[in-house]
C-alpha cells in the first residue's frame, strides 16, 4: 500500500469507526452504497489528502459517477491527484 492509499484507507477506517458501520475496509468495498462516504464526507476526504500530502485534486479529472468501489474511489482519486 503506498503513501496516497494509506491516507484514503486512513480516513475510511476512521469514518468507519466514528459511525459505528461495522465495515471492512476493502478494495471491492461499495463505498457509496455502504453509507461510508457521502457528498460530505466526499469532500472531507479530498481536503485530507490535499492537507496531508500537498497538491490538489482535479474536480474537471475527477468522475463522481464512476466511483462504485474502494478501488474505483483510489483510481478516481489518483488520476485527478496533481502533487
Amino acid at each position: 500500500m503506498n503513501h496516497f492509499e494509506s491516507v484514503v484507507t486512513a480516513y475510511l477506517e476512521e469514518r468507519n469507526q466514528r459511525d459505528q458501520l461495522g465495515l471492512t475496509i476493502q478494495a471491492e468495498l461499495p463505498v457509496f452504497a455502504s453509507g461510508l462516504l457521502d457528498s460530505v464526507a466526499f469532500t472531507g476526504l479530498i481536503s485530507q489528502i490535499e492537507s496531508t500530502l500537498g497538491g490538489q485534486i482535479d474536480m474537471l479529472v475527477l468522475d463522481p459517477e464512476q466511483i462504485e468501489t474502494l478501488a474505483d474511489l483510489l483510481q478516481q482519486l489518483q488520476a485527478a491527484w496533481q502533487a
